[in-house]
């Protein structure tokens, strides 16, 4: 039978151990705060809205500006954010189009 070596580990300075293992929380919790997606943003709700024949997105993004608790909101901001909720391209809508409008 093989003889097993129960070898233990000495701890030479517990100051600079619990000094490593700090160091190493601190690490992995910035790490957890830099890598989660909503770091620094805000979640922002939708609604649906049916677009009708006058619509567009300027006008719509007018009244989400209008009714925006946020003052330093401004329009074409809400423009380009509509398109990119509903993977629009360009500006172009069409009646009866159900778009996400985002709530500031």
């Amino acid at each position: 039978m093989k003889k097993v070596n129960n070898r233990r580990i000495k701890v030479v300075s517990k100051k600079k151990f619990l000094f490593n293992i700090i160091i190493l929380f601190l690490i992995f919790l910035g790490i957890g705060f830099l890598t989660t997606k909503s770091f620094g943003k805000r979640e922002i709700h939708t609604y649906e809205y049916v677009v009708s024949s006058s619509d567009t997105l300027w006008n719509i993004s007018k009244v989400v500006c209008k009714n925006s608790k946020d003052e330093s909101l401004d329009i074409q901001s809400v423009v380009n954010d509509i398109k990119y909720r509903n993977n629009l391209s360009k500006s172009d809508i069409y009646v009866g189009q159900v778009l996400q409008i985002p709530i500031y």
